[in-house]
C-alpha cells in the first residue's frame, strides 16, 4: 500500500467539515509562512503567528489556537509535514503550554467577560419573553443555575431527577479521571419548578436550537437594552454564568465556603472571578 492511500484513508476517518477547517487552518500558516519569508513551522515561529492573529482579531481565544494546533499535529502525523526528524512537536508539553498560556492571556487583558446583574436579567427577560419566547426559558435557566452554554443546550428528558440536574463536565478528558457527567443540585425555586415543568412536557430534548442561536439571541437582547460595550463584553450566553453564580452564592450565604464551592461546583478562585462585580473587573 502506497504512502498515498495510507493518507487517503487517514483523511476519510475523520469527518468532512473537521478536515475542511484543518485544511484551512493550514492555508492561513502557510499564508504567514510565505509573508513573513519563514522557512518552516517550529514551535517559536507557530507561537509569533498566533500573535499575529492575536493582533487581527483583537482576540487571543484558546479555542481558536487549539484549533490550529489541531491541524498542524494532523498534517504532521498524516503527510510529516513540519516535522523535524519525525518529531511531532504539536503535541509535546510546551506545545500544549503555550496553547494554555496564550488562552490565559486572552481571559485576563483585553475587555474582561461582563456579568449579567440581577436588574439587567429582569431587563432581559422581560425583552426575551415578548420577542424571543423559545429562547426565554433557557436564558432563565443559564441564570438560575449557572450553567454553561453548552451544558444549557443539551439538556433532554430524564436529566432532573427532581433534586439535581445531570450536566457534561468540563473536566472530563482522556488523560484524567472526572467523569463525563455530573449532577448539580437545584438551589432556586423558580429553576426548580421550571425543570418539573419541562421534564413534564419534553420527551426528548429540552430545546430545539443550538449555542450558536443561543448566543445570538443573547448578543441582540443586549444590543436592544444598549448594554455597555467598552468596559466588559457581553459577547454570550456564558455572562449569565458569572451573573448565577453570584446569584446562588446570595442564596447558600450561610453555608461554609467549602460547601458552597461543592455545591456550585467550583474551585474557589473560578468563583472569585465570577462573582467579581463588573465595577471591578
Amino acid at each position: 500500500m502506497t504512502k498515498k492511500r495510507v493518507q487517503a484513508y487517514i483523511e476519510d476517518s475523520i469527518s468532512k467539515g473537521t478536515l475542511s477547517q484543518y485544511q484551512a487552518r493550514i492555508k492561513n500558516i502557510q499564508k504567514y509562512l510565505h509573508d513573513s519569508n519563514e522557512a518552516t513551522l517550529t514551535l517559536d515561529v507557530f507561537a509569533d503567528f498566533l500573535d499575529v492573529l492575536k493582533a487581527r482579531t483583537q482576540n487571543a481565544n484558546k479555542n481558536t489556537a487549539e484549533g490550529y494546533r489541531s491541524a498542524v499535529l494532523f498534517y504532521q502525523r498524516t503527510y510529516g509535514t513540519w516535522t523535524s526528524g519525525g518529531d511531532c512537536w504539536a503535541d509535546g508539553w510546551a506545545c500544549r503550554k503555550m496553547i494554555a498560556g496564550f488562552g490565559y492571556e486572552g481571559k485576563t487583558k483585553g475587555r474582561p467577560r461582563g456579568q449579567v446583574t440581577p436588574d439587567m436579567f429582569s431587563q432581559m427577560m422581560i425583552v426575551a419573553r415578548k420577542s424571543h419566547r423559545s429562547f426565554a426559558p433557557a436564558l432563565e435557566l443559564a441564570y438560575r443555575v449557572a450553567l454553561r452554554p453548552h451544558q444549557v443546550v443539551s439538556l433532554q428528558h430524564g436529566d432532573f431527577d427532581g433534586t439535581t440536574l445531570l450536566l457534561p463536565d468540563k473536566r472530563s478528558k482522556a488523560t484524567n479521571n472526572f467523569p463525563q457527567y455530573t449532577r448539580k443540585h437545584i438551589i432556586d425555586p423558580e429553576a426548580h419548578w421550571m425543570l418539573e415543568k419541562l421534564e413534564a412536557t419534553r420527551t426528548g430534548r429540552y430545546f430545539d436550537f443550538n449555542e450558536t442561536d443561543l448566543r445570538e439571541c443573547f448578543k441582540n437582547i443586549g444590543a436592544t437594552l444598549g448594554w455597555p460595550r467598552l468596559q466588559q463584553a457581553y459577547d454570550g450566553p456564558h455572562c449569565l454564568r458569572h451573573g448565577g453564580m453570584s446569584h446562588l452564592e446570595k442564596l447558600l450565604v450561610h453555608r461554609p465556603d467549602t460547601t458552597t464551592n461543592e455545591i456550585l461546583q467550583v474551585s474557589p478562585t473560578t468563583r472569585a472571578r465570577y462573582t467579581k462585580p463588573n465595577t471591578l473587573r
